[in-house]
Parts: C-alpha cells; structure tokens; sequence
C-alpha cells in the first residue's frame, strides 16, 4: 500500500486543525490563497522547526510589497537547518573530479559550522555585518553560508569562473567585512587564474578587512590579513561547539542574491531568514516530497539560487549531494546520479538537450533504480524534451519548475498529486496567487503575477530607500508583484512558461541583465556604444546578439573581435559572450530619447516591431537587418578560397562557429569565446565524428584554437599528448597470423602476469564469426618493430528480425610509452567503419576516460550474485532447465542455432529454460577471478535470449547456474540484473558501446574473447 505524500498529510492536518478542504486538491488550492494566513500558520505547526515568541499576528498588512511575516518569531536558520546535528546520518557527500568522495555526516557538519563562525566573530563580525565568497561547489562553501547565518550575519556568494569585474558589481555595495574564497587552481580552469581574481577583488573590495583561503593556496599577494580555512577547523574548543546559537528576528537579513541587472549595477536583493526557510521547507516538503532518507543532486554553482535551495533541503533531513568540476560528456552527471543513489536530481533543459542530442540514453547506460525524479529549471523545458526523458530516461515525474533570485524560491512546480502534463509545471506554489495577466483581452499568455503576500518576498535592496525596489517589481501592475516572465495556465492547473517579458535575456539558462555586458563593454576602447538582445531558436534555447557603435574610423575587426568576447567572457561570464557581433551606425532610440532594446529583440526574432511607430530613427532597423543577414551570410559561405576540409583549420572554425553560434578567427581560442563545458563536449563529439580521429578534453584545452586543433591532426591527437620526439615514423596495418608471438611478446610487456596466454590468442586469431576475414586486430609499426596492438574482434550477429548486426570488440590495447601519442590514430583506424557497434567489454581504468572521450557510452556494470536461498526459491524453484546440448540446440530454433554453434568452448555452459510464461536461451561462462585477494570461480552471463523471463526467475537461475558449473558467484551486467536485486559488489570498470546506448537489451558478452578464452 501506497504512504502518503507528505502534501497529503499536510492537507489532513490543515483539513482537521482549521476546516481546510480535504479530498479535492484543487479545493484545497483555493483555501492556501484565500486564507493564507492559516496555511502559514498550520505549516509552522506542523513543520515542527524550532522557534521561540508567538506566532500572532501570521502577516502584519494585506499589499505584498508592504506585508511582514510572522515579526514576534525569533529562530536561527542555521540551527533549524543542521537539525538534528547529533547523529552519523550523512548530510553531505562530495564528489570532485580526481579525488575521492567526500563523506561528512550531520554531527561532523554542526561542529565544522561552529568552528567557522566563532572564527567570523574573533574577526569582528557581528550580526547584520555582510560575509562574502567566491566558491566552487564544495562542502566549504556549505559550512560558510551556515557559519554565517549561525551568528547573524548575512551571506552572499559568487562562483569561481566569474570574472572580477562581474564579482565587485556585485559585492562592492556590500561593506564585506571577510571575504572567503578557494583560491587553487584546477585543471578545467579557463581564463585569468582564480588566485589572481581573488586578489583583484580583495584589493578593491571596500571595508575588506580580512580573507580566509578556503583550499590549500599559494602565496597570495594580498595586503590583508589571510586565515587558513584548515588551521581554523583545527583549532576550535568544545565549549564553542556545544554553545546555542542564538535565535534572531523572523525577517533578520539571511542572503544577499543578484538580480540581472538590465539597467545598471545589479541589485542586491537581501533576503529574511523565516521568509527562505519557510518557503524552501513548504516547496522540498510539498512539492517535492523530501525527507530523511533521500538524496539531492541539483547541478548548480554557488552563483545561483538554486545552491542556497539546495542547501536549506537539509532541514528536511535529507543529504545533499555536491559535485566540482566539469561535464566531460553527456554522462558525466547521470554517472553521479547512479554512482551515489540520488533519488532527486536537479538539472537543466540546456543538459538534457546535449544529452538528447548525442543519442545518449540515460536509462540504458545506466542502473537509475534509486532516482525517482527529475526537476529542471533555468529555462524552458520543451514538449519533446518530456518525450525524450520518458522514452530513454526513466518513467517518473520530469518537474518543470520556475521563479528565481527575487524570490529564492518558486512560483510555479512539481507537486505528487497531480500527473506531469508534457510541457508543464505541475502546479503552481500552494498559497501563492499566482496569476497570469494578459497585454490584450482574451490571451491566453500573460505576464506572471503573486497577487498576495508571501513569506519568501525579499526585504528589499540593499542600501536602497525602497523606490527602486517598487520599480523593479510593484510598478507594472501595482499592487501586485510583477517577476518578468509569461505565463499560461493549463485547464489542468499546470503551467506553461513562456520566456521573459522585460529586458534581461536567458542565455544558457542564465538570466544577463544587458547593463552588466554594457558596464564591461564602455571599458573597451574603441566601443562609443553598444545593444544586447537575446535571440530565440525554436527548441535549441536562446543566445545573445550583440550590436555595436564604434568611434568614428574605426572597424570590427578581428583583434577587436577577440577583445569584446575575451573580456566579456574573463569580466562577466561565458554566457556574455554574443554568438553575433555587429557593427551599426547607431541604434534605435524613442521619441524621448531611449534606447529600444523591444524593437531589436522583435527585429532579430522576426516579430513585427511593435514600437516602430514610437522611433526617432525607425530607419536604423532597416541598417541593423541588413548588416545582421550581410554577417550571417558572410558567416555562413566562410572566407572566400578557404579549403574547409574536416580536419583543415577552416573546417574546425567553420564546425565551431557552427556549434557555438559565434564569430570565430583561425588563432582565437574558444574558450574565450564563450565555451562552456557543455560546448566543449559538443564540439569535441562533432570534431571525432566529422575528423574520425581520437580527441579528448585535455586535447582540446591544450589546443583550443581552430589552427591548434589541426595540428593535433596532423601530429595523431591522443589523451597522451603530441608526437614523440626523436621516434621513427609510425604506420598501421591488419594484423598477420605470423605476428601472434610478436604481438604477444607486446602485450606480455604491456599487462604482465595477466594477459591472454599465447595459445589463446592464436585461438581467437583463428575465430571467424563474420562472412568475410576481417581479422583479429591492428598492429602499429616502428622501424619494422610492433610498437602498438588493438585488437578487433568482429561477429555477424543474429537480430531478432532475421537480420545481422556486424559488432567488434575492441580489446587488448597497448603502445609502448615512446609512441603513446600514435596510439589513438590506432583506434581511429579500428574504428573507420560507420556500419559497426564496437564494444569494449574490459577496458582498464587508464582507457575508460579516453573512450569517453572519443563517445563512447557506458552502458553496463558487473554485479555479483551470491546461492540464492529464498526458501520458496529453493523448494519451489518455478522453472525448467534443460542442459544437455543436443536437446537445448533442437529447442532453441534455427535463430539461435549460429549463437550456439559458435560458442562452444568447454568453459561455456548453455541452458534451454522454461517457466510457464515463456522460454529462455542462456549462456553462462566459467572463470577465475580475484575477490578479496583470494581467487575465486564466477559464472558469467553472458548470453539470455528473454530477458523479462530471466529477471523474473533470476534467483532460481542463478541457483541452478552456480551447482552446475560449481561455482562461487553469478555475474550478470547491471542493465540486466532484476530491479530490486542486491548484489554483494559492483565492479568499478564499466562496458562501453560506440555508437550507444545499446538499442536493445542484448547481450554484447557473447561473440567476444569471453567465449572462447580461459579466463
């Protein structure tokens, strides 16, 4: 039976405690927003936080831009948030590229926590005074922020990869009195060192009076005071730790967020304690349904919202998960998702596209059993992208959520009680008046409105007297809150969003306010003036149209180019970066005289400009068009004479410029032009398939130039490096049955004490599973010596539909150290043929990254099995089993009869099964391996022709497998494995497949080196 959702039994208490409707959502809905007053109340109550005072009055005042929540409320944010902070459950798990994870538990956090903060007050900070950080998404930056809230002081954060300038717009108002900051640099870096930046920042911060150096740095070249954020952990007392954290006002400043900034500096929105508290414990715990025993995963920075979000779901006694460094490809993320258990994970419309557009498919790469929801934010999510999700993720909710900074929170989300409808929010926030205004009578599409007072309303702007704050959001549609986007609401009571309604642009789910590009741009020379518009693409997202009044004589030219993107991407962020840069004579201006961003941005979208009439120069549209499409073209035929062959730097410039949507020069470096780690992957997938050479990351990074990257063609790019120095030149042909012992010889060398014996390879040399000889491997040649071996096991294998597919294992892979950097054009070379899957099934540690980052896919771990002693299992086992070979080759039919004849090597045991649903044909493989140091006999699976039957009667088969072979263990790939099974390991190594994810559930075990080779 079904428990309750946790918004179900919200509703029962609401229903019994003040007569709330019980039975009907939709009634229930109404209720929250006509007597907010008692929702909040009755959630106080049953959220069960610790405060202190009355809770009367619930809301002082019934205008939202003027309304106080709950000010006879005192509690501390902190203190509610790593409650309770007495146990070992796990309250943070880290990952980070290259380290291990990081582990800390909610008594660790609490003393952590505390240590911080009674650092903060010897420095002097008292409640009210601001704390600051640049952070990577690391436990740090955790313990920061609730350091910071422990004592009352307000915290505000940026992540590592803004620029300086982009970091003092926004703490410079603040009178910071400590600045925390990692400052190491990793290798995914790009642009100016974060060392430096930091230093930059705390030179000019006002107030400043002292860092703390949150990761092990070099010497920094600071004139403040620097504390070390190790020293400080080691250092505290046990009177501090077990000290209470005070309790503060309800409304007391907690966060300090950003807004976008279209018209100048952005705003410094401060946000209260109670206000974030409550509405992050109603959205996690209503509408998502977070509790003790789930894990968060949302992909953020310290930059976003989200980060402070993800950070409060600990009051709702669940762990977080955070994760540092890059998006190496489409799986990266789903590979944490399935490596640590996430049960929600949080990501973007921007990440699921690059993972739908590489044919990646999450489901099948990955074992997802313990996620049971996807939330997206950060743009619009697209009717197909539910489809997509649905088909090749996982059926469970996909939750399209939105709000923002101004509020740290949502007005639209998912909600359990209500199905998802592709396309839409589930819901909208309970007792929100979330409404949508149309600009004409009868829209359907409207401006999004909170016609009521809401806890999560911020307290206003920084050093502002209140009339900015009544501009930004009270003035449109007075009195209510008016927040910039469209909206439409479905008879269901879903909603769909529809974009931005003001001046700020949405480039790569990142809301830029223009002034911010504008502030950076006045500071290059040559630039008297300048407009940034977003342009919209149908299903692919938005970027960023930038046009450009220069000083008289002067031209965009290539250099200045270079300097706009490269200082817009180091001062503000990739996402500034404009995929087109034009230059205009002058731009648009009203009848008094303002800029027109609208008539731009209609221009661009090819809208009717509907300001047209109000232009003092409507004539400059006619000139921006033309210079737009003149620029376009000139972008798209490329530069007259240029042989834009695949792997020629005109090739690459024209590929990149293609995928970021950008002008690009010959010598420019992507990177500075806006790539992010997205695009990089993008770009790395089309550079192999167009090239059909090996690329990886690191290549990329090395090389980021169009000219770079022909190089690496040219020298045999590879993870390892350029050509060697001083080594004969290479070549490459098939492997010869007279070179078995040379090759053998190699591989001796290569993997010793463990690799294939030489009678082995002889027999797998001789293994025809194909029509034609299309041999057992490659060699790579040196001065007439066998430097490097790969070898490629093809098999005609046998569809469902009566078909072959032709499949190649690629296995045995080594070069000698001298020549490693020729050792990719060795798999380039295998893998020349469009018209087969390749496989590799044992690839070493050393291999997995490099093949991930040619595209290949994942798609299956190893799981061990141990007897399956069920009594009912045991007693009543439910099926069949038929051994005897000539019997299961007469009951297998004639399909299958090339699988069984093929594989017929002592070590291989096949079954014929029936249970009274079905039949199954299964192969299982007998083989040593190492467990626990000791050596051990396995039984693989490596071949099962019905998988709905296997899984069902998987304890029965396996008990059977393992008396028959007399073996220790079952081994069955994850993908494979029943839902609910628990294995006793996991292998670390996983399967991969090119091009993938497998199309079906077969079996890739068989026809590969596992059928005929003692292992």
């Amino acid at each position: 039976m079904r428990s309750p959702s946790q918004v179900e039994q919200f509703i029962a208490f609401c229903h019994g405690r003040s007569n709330a409707p019980a039975g009907d959502f939709e009634a229930f809905e109404r209720w929250s927003v006509a007597e907010f007053r008692l929702f909040w109340r009755d959630f106080l109550d049953w959220s069960a936080i610790a405060w202190s005072g009355s809770a009367e009055p619930v809301c002082v005042g019934d205008l939202c831009e003027t309304a106080r929540f709950f000010p006879e409320i005192e509690l501390n944010y902190a203190d509610i948030v790593l409650s309770p902070d007495d146990t070992d459950a796990v309250a943070i798990t880290a990952a980070r590229r290259g380290r291990p994870d990081e582990i800390i538990t909610r008594r660790q956090l609490r003393r952590r926590v505390v240590r911080l903060a009674a650092h903060l007050e010897r420095l002097g900070i008292r409640s009210g005074d601001r704390v600051v950080a640049i952070a990577r998404n690391r436990p740090e930056a955790v313990i920061a922020a609730l350091a910071a809230a422990a004592i009352g002081a307000t915290f505000s954060s940026c992540s590592q990869e803004m620029g300086a300038e982009a970091i003092l717009a926004r703490f410079s108002a603040l009178g910071a009195g400590v600045l925390l900051a990692h400052v190491a640099a990793e290798p995914w870096d790009a642009g100016e060192p974060l060392a430096t930046r930091v230093c930059e920042v705390a030179a000019r911060l006002p107030g400043l009076r002292h860092l703390v150096a949150l990761d092990p740095s070099p010497v920094l070249d600071v004139a403040l005071p620097v504390s070390s954020y190790e020293e400080i952990m080691a250092g505290a007392d046990d009177e501090e730790i077990a000290a209470p954290l005070p309790r503060l006002p309800f409304n007391h400043p907690l966060f300090i967020l950003f807004s976008s900034g279209t018209t100048g500096q952005p705003k410094c929105i401060v946000h209260g304690a109670g206000g974030t508290l409550l509405e992050h414990l109603k959205e996690h715990r209503l509408h998502c349904d977070l509790k003790a025993g789930d894990r968060l995963y949302f992909h953020t920075g310290c930059a976003w919202m989200m980060w402070n979000w993800q950070l409060t779901a600990l009051a709702s006694g669940a762990e977080i998960v955070l994760f540092d460094g890059p998006i190496e490809g489409p799986g990266t993320l789903w590979d944490l998702v399935e490596r640590l258990g996430v049960t929600v994970f949080g990501t973007s419309p921007t990440y699921l596209q690059l993972c739908e557009r590489t044919g990646y498919r999450p489901g099948a790469a990955h074992r997802l059993d313990a996620l049971r929801s996807v939330l997206s934010t950060g743009s619009v999510l697209y009717d197909r992208q539910f489809d997509w999700f649905e088909r090749h993720v996982k059926p469970i909710p996909l939750q399209s959520i939105s709000g923002g900074t101004d509020i740290l929170g949502c007005f639209v989300l998912g909600l359990p009680l209500r199905p998802v409808t592709r396309g839409e929010a589930q819901s909208r926030s309970l007792a929100l008046d979330v409404r949508a205004i149309p600009a004409r009578e009868g829209d359907a599409i409207g401006e999004l409105v909170c016609a009521n007072p809401f806890p999560s309303r911020p307290l206003g702007f920084f050093g502002d007297d209140g009339s900015a704050f009544h501009r930004a959001y009270f003035s449109q549609n007075p009195p209510f809150w008016t927040h910039g986007d469209l909206i439409a609401f479905g008879p269901s009571g879903g909603a769909r969003l529809h974009g931005r309604s003001d001046d700020v642009m949405n480039i790569k789910g990142i809301r830029i306010g223009p002034a911010e590009i504008y502030a950076i741009l006045k500071r290059i020379d040559g630039i008297a003036d300048s407009m940034a518009v977003e342009r919209e693409h149908p299903s692919e997202g938005s970027d960023l149209v930038l046009l450009v009044v220069l000083d008289e004589d002067r031209k965009l030219d290539a250099e200045l180019l270079r300097t706009v993107r490269r200082e817009l991407a180091e001062q503000g962020s990739t996402a500034f970066v404009p995929a087109l840069c034009v230059q205009v004579p002058e731009l648009p201006e009203t009848i008094s005289g303002k800029r027109s961003e609208t008539s731009v941005r209609d221009l661009v979208n090819n809208r009717p400009v509907r300001n047209a009439a109000a232009l003092r120069n409507p004539g400059s549209l006619g000139t921006i068009q033309a210079r737009i499409e003149e620029a376009t073209s000139a972008r798209a035929t490329g530069p007259e004479g240029a042989a834009a062959t695949a792997t020629s730097p005109e090739g690459i410039r024209d590929l990149i410029r293609s995928e970021l949507r950008i002008e690009l020069g010959l010598d420019d470096s992507f990177l500075d032009a806006g790539a992010d780690s997205l695009a990089i992957v993008h770009i790395l997938l089309r550079l192999q398939e167009t090239s059909g050479h090996a690329l990886s990351i690191d290549d990329l990074l090395a090389s980021p130039s169009p000219r770079g990257i022909a190089a690496l063609f040219e020298g045999g790019a590879s993870a390892g490096g350029g050509p060697p120095t001083g080594a004969e030149a290479t070549s490459i042909r098939a492997a010869r049955p007279e070179d078995l012992d040379e090759i053998c010889a190699l591989l001796d060398r290569g993997f010793p004490g463990g690799h294939v014996a030489r009678s082995e390879w002889r027999r797998i040399a001789a293994t025809r599973w194909t029509e034609d000889d299309l041999g057992y491997g490659l060699v790579l040649l040196a001065g007439g010596q066998i430097v490097g071996f790969l070898g490629t096991l093809f098999a005609d294998r046998p569809r469902d539909d009566g078909t072959t597919a032709l499949v190649c294992n690629l296995t045995s892979w080594y070069v000698e150290p001298a020549y490693r950097s020729a050792g990719a054009l060795l798999m380039a070379a295998a893998m020349r043929r469009r018209d087969v899957i390749y496989t590799s099934l044992t690839p070493a540690p050393t291999v997995e990254p490099i093949l991930s980052g040619i595209g290949f896919t994942p798609y299956a771990h190893l799981e061990f099995y141990g007897p399956r002693l069920k009594p009912l299992t045991v007693l009543f086992p439910g099926i069949r089993v038929n051994a005897i070979p000539a019997i299961v080759r007469e009951r297998i039919g004639t399909r299958q009869h090339r699988v069984f004849d093929n594989n017929q090597h002592d070590s291989l045991l096949h079954l014929f099964v029936e249970d009274r649903y079905g039949d199954l044909y299964l192969i299982a493989k007998r083989r040593k391996m190492a467990w626990n140091k000791i050596s051990v006999v396995v039984s693989e699976v490596i071949y099962a022709d019905n998988i709905e039957l296997f899984r069902r009667s998987f304890d029965a088969i396996a008990n059977y497998v393992l008396l028959k072979q007399r073996s220790v263990l079952v081994s069955v790939e994850s993908r494979h494995a029943p839902p609910k099974s628990r294995p006793l390991r996991r292998s670390k190594q996983s399967r991969y497949i090119y091009p993938g994810p497998p199309e079906d559930d077969r079996f890739y075990g068989v026809f590969s080196e596992f059928s005929i080779l003692d292992v």
